[in-house]
């Protein structure tokens, strides 16, 4: 990542900036990503109302507000009785505007800092906001150095993450840290150590994943582990019965280490070494209301001949061993501290290279029996569910149901203890799990919350809503239209024998009507009158329409054009202030109308020379706006508002049959021969060659470019690869900070429905056949897609965020 290469003074290094008195510095890898996951993380939202206030979250709320350039630091200070200080460093490489799709209900960006009351700086290439002078100055003040801990600790991030999370040593726990604002309020000591953790925010699942630096000086719960290889899981976890609601296992794979470990920790040597040999694998398990130990040990009969002198031997269940533990002392000291904290063992079952113990002589049967039947909770428990998102070895490994109700999870000598506000606070319907792989000098650490019902974490599901049948075959739509007096969304649908459908958010139709031809391109919305009201605009072949909501036409429309093979209508407003300009074209002849129907004679370009190719677009880069026409003969055409040239292009092109958006603050579209093609606003060209077929579909919003080459997809630089088939052009939607990305397989009938790590959302593909339109239309924040589903009918999926 540029952010973190070192730089002279005139383009500094943004890690060289961070001031040494933060308390915690979050890395946005990917901003718009990050904002998104942010805003509709469940989790988050939960711990944020319990919380009473995070400090963390309370910063992330200004700054996500902000036009915030890529790999973007934000760094926290200030004693946890204050107002937090902030600071904002990135590269200024570009202006970022939002998605030109439009977003229903979502946060506004782009607030500058001169309106904000901030303070800003400028470095080099280097952007500075801050909500302190202070902070500023501090920043600037600080010399660069190529050995800053915080700057080592950031080559350990994973840039493929949406952010990373950096905490000085001696810092709360990470979770803490996060998820409540807590911090340590100590002073960070100069050229202290730094960790580094990666986050992963998806719709109902958090994931931590990084590295912790322990020096050798540092005790802490995890110092008897130090150095102790991994383990694999599955077997401690064929032991629990499939009912345990949580469970806690340790590696002992180097006894001699952990002797060390424990002698130097406890000041004594290990009274029974043999006995601690002999076991290579420990785990703690609920169940039932009872804590039970199980020890895969390997060699049972030095694990018998350890304890003899404290057994007792009952009745053999079921072909198993069982003991009653007179005195469990033995046992204790040689585990000493692992078992501290549960209640001490009466019980003991042998069976196999197993032991498990317990408070009771039942609850040991119950495991005992359990394992028998194979019902156990590496097969049918929550780890079983679970499995597929673990490592598949640990030094110590965490899986918890109710991790509150757990107090081996919650003490704190716990080598994996949750704090007790987040795990008391966990929500019912959540899991957590974590996972620590010790070296001498650090540690590898991952933390997962996912729910129990859908541990992919998507948090999306779809169901079919409704379908209706059309008299004729579906030719135009559908259409996700607002409707002014429920305050949801309609749906507009045409038939092959011109009868235009209108249909609520449920699927009750309005009324339908017959129009002189079909519709050309898409239906847009105006309100003609201000007064909240819209109206549909569009283009028949020979006519400009305005209907109002009950499929009247509004005066002084339709207008005409007799003989006319009028092209899809475009439809302006420069300044978002209603003053509308309805632009379409007939052959190579260019109209332009506004809201009262009246030719705009101030227009100048009324013949391009050539037929356009589609509607023309409206662009605005900074405070300027651009009139972009594609024609037929290669030319483009980029105009201002009177249809004077504003950028000159003098080359040709072979335009794809995709349109030309607004990316990177660039014109931005494709040739058959497969370039990606920009243009700046000086009318430089620049070509990247994609290698994509003729016949491949592209769609770009100001951050956000998709492209869909025979079978791969590929949205953001993430790509997945389909089924062979016939696909349309991606088609990029924006509800609620998410990004949603639609295509369809025409050949097969699928749609597909991807996030913009090229993930593809629960559920999908669906029946499908044609472009969607997706809209949230009853205001649930859970959007819904319409789409043509078979040759007369249209469907409506709900998608469950």
């Amino acid at each position: 990542m540029s952010s973190c290469v070192q730089r002279d003074r005139d383009s500094a290094n943004p890690w060289g900036l961070i001031p040494a008195s933060s308390d915690v510095v979050l890395q946005l890898h990917d901003v718009e990503r990050f904002r998104s996951e942010y805003r509709n993380n469940g989790l988050l939202r939960h711990y944020r109302e319990v919380s009473g206030g995070n400090r963390l979250f309370g910063v992330l709320d200004q700054v996500l507000e902000l036009e915030l350039g890529p790999g973007c630091l934000v760094a926290v200070t200030g004693d946890p009785g204050e107002d937090p200080r902030w600071l904002v460093v990135f590269e200024e490489v570009w202006q970022p505007v939002p998605d030109s799709v439009g977003a229903a209900g979502s946060s506004p960006v782009g607030t500058p800092a001169d309106s904000s009351g901030l303070v800003a700086e400028k470095v080099g290439a280097i952007r500075l906001l801050s909500n302190s002078a202070s902070l500023i100055a501090e920043a600037t003040g600080n010399e660069t150095d190529s050995g800053n801990p915080l700057l080592r600790a950031a080559r350990t991030a994973n840039p493929r993450t949406s952010a990373s999370l950096f905490l000085p040593m001696g810092h709360a726990h990470p979770l803490e840290a996060f998820l409540l604002g807590k911090v340590s309020g100590k002073p960070i000591a100069p050229g202290a150590a730094w960790s580094a953790f990666d986050l992963q925010l998806r719709s109902d699942a958090l994931l931590f994943q990084g590295i912790e630096v322990r020096p050798d000086s540092l005790w802490d719960n995890r110092a008897i582990l130090r150095g102790i290889p991994a383990l694999p899981l599955g077997e401690v976890a064929r032991v629990p019965p499939a009912g345990t609601s949580a469970l806690y296992t340790l590696s002992l794979g180097d006894p001699g280490k952990f002797l060390q470990n424990q002698e130097r920790i406890l000041g004594r040597p290990n009274p029974h070494p043999g006995l601690l040999e002999s076991v290579e694998h420990l785990g703690v398990f609920n169940l039932s209301g009872e804590t039970l130990a199980v020890l895969v040990s390997v060699n049972p009969t030095a694990v018998i001949d350890g304890l003899r002198p404290q057994l007792d031997q009952l009745d053999s269940f079921q072909d198993a061993g069982v003991y009653a533990l007179r005195d469990p002392a033995a046992l204790m000291a040689a585990f000493d501290p692992l078992l501290k904290g549960i209640p001490e063992p009466g019980f003991l079952g042998a069976f196999g290279n197993y032991f498990v113990l317990g408070p009771s002589l039942e609850g040991v049967r119950n495991v005992i029996s359990s394992y028998k039947r194979e019902d156990s909770y590496a097969a049918n428990g929550t780890y079983d569910r679970l499995q597929p998102f673990l490592a598949s070895e640990s030094t110590s490994f965490v899986l918890a149901d109710h991790p509150g109700e757990a107090g081996f999870l919650t003490d704190s000598l716990s080598v994996l203890g949750l704090p007790e506000p987040i795990a008391g606070e966990m929500p019912s319907d959540y899991l957590y799990s974590a996972q620590l792989n010790s070296s001498e000098g650090y540690d590898l650490l991952e933390y997962q919350f996912r729910k129990k019902d859908d541990p992919t974490g998507s948090g999306a599901s779809v169901s079919l809503a409704f379908t209706r049948k059309l008299e004729g075959q579906v030719m135009a739509g559908p259409f996700m239209l607002r409707n002014h007096r429920t305050g949801g969304m309609d749906l507009a649908v045409q038939d092959d024998r011109n009868q235009l459908y209108l249909y609520s958010a449920s699927g009750d139709l309005y009324w339908k009507k017959e129009l002189a031809g079909p519709i050309q391109g898409a239906i847009h919305q105006v309100d003609l009158f201000k007064n909240g009201r819209f109206q549909m605009a569009f283009t028949l072949p020979g006519a400009l329409m305005v209907l109002d909501r009950d499929g009247n036409p509004v005066a002084p429309f339709p207008k005409k054009f007799e003989g006319g093979t009028l092209g899809p209508l475009a439809l302006f407003d420069y300044d978002n202030n209603r003053n509308y300009r309805l632009v379409f074209n007939d052959g190579q002849k260019i109209y332009m109308f506004d809201g009262q129907g009246r030719d705009v004679s101030g227009f100048k370009f009324r013949d391009a020379g050539s037929p356009p190719i589609g509607p023309p677009d409206h662009i605005r880069i900074g405070s300027r706006d651009y009139l972009v026409f594609r024609l037929e003969d290669g030319r483009l055409r980029i105009l201002n508002r009177v249809g004077d040239t504003r950028i000159r292009v003098e080359e040709r092109f072979d335009f794809s049959g995709n349109g030309i958006y607004l990316y990177r603050d660039k014109f931005a579209f494709t040739e058959k021969s497969g370039n990606l093609v920009t243009i700046d606003t000086r009318g430089r060209i620049n070509r990247t060659a994609l290698n994509l077929n003729a016949d491949h579909g592209m769609y770009a919003t100001a951050h956000t470019l998709t492209l869909m080459n025979d079978n791969v997809f590929q949205v953001k630089g993430n790509r997945a690869e389909l089924e062979l088939g016939v696909y349309t052009a991606p088609r990029i939607f924006y509800l609620y900070d998410i990004i949603y990305v639609g295509v369809t397989d025409i050949q097969t009938q699928k749609l597909y429905l991807f996030r913009s790590d090229a993930s593809r959302l629960k559920g999908f593909p669906v029946e499908g056949n044609g472009l969607p339109d997706m809209a949230d239309m009853d205001g649930d924040r859970n959007p819904e897609l319409g789409v043509k589903f078979r040759d007369s009918l249209i469907a409506v999926y709900r998608i469950q965020r």
